[in-house]
């Protein structure tokens, strides 16, 4: 449903690959694991922040490695995206024909402001933008 998971058995001295969160079973229970410079962070119970030794003396070879696939982030992008472009049309065009020209302008250059502004902060948190590279 958007959410890739895979389940590995990986010996120790590869763990360094792993990406940043991953699962594993530390002391008998399920472990959120996140790794921090030299140490590793570990959300079970309680946040503990612990060494790489302690980590790979209380934990088995499995792992549990998941990732937000591409479909999840653009699924609800679409529903809202030609709405929203309609009702900006709509707008410009009553503009234009109950206004004077300069105020459909003025109407006009705040939206693509508006559009730009928006690509940016897209841009900003990752998705690809065509107008900004």
């Amino acid at each position: 449903m958007g959410i890739k998971n895979e389940a590995y058995e990986i010996e120790k001295e590869f763990w360094h690959e792993l990406p940043k969160q991953f699962i594993t079973v530390y002391n008998n229970n399920y472990a959120i694991v996140e790794k921090f410079n030299n140490e590793y962070l570990l959300f079970t119970d309680k946040k503990q922040k612990i060494s790489q030794e302690e980590l790979f003396s209380n934990t088995g070879e499995v792992v549990f490695i998941f990732e937000e696939t591409e479909s999840a982030n653009h699924k609800n992008n679409l529903n809202y995206k030609y709405f929203g472009i309609f009702i900006i049309a709509f707008a410009l065009l009553l503009s234009f024909f109950t206004s004077n020209l300069s105020l459909f302008f003025f109407n006009l250059l705040s939206t693509i402001g508006l559009f730009i502004s928006l690509e940016l902060f897209k841009n900003k948190f990752g998705e690809k933008s065509i107008i900004i590279k």
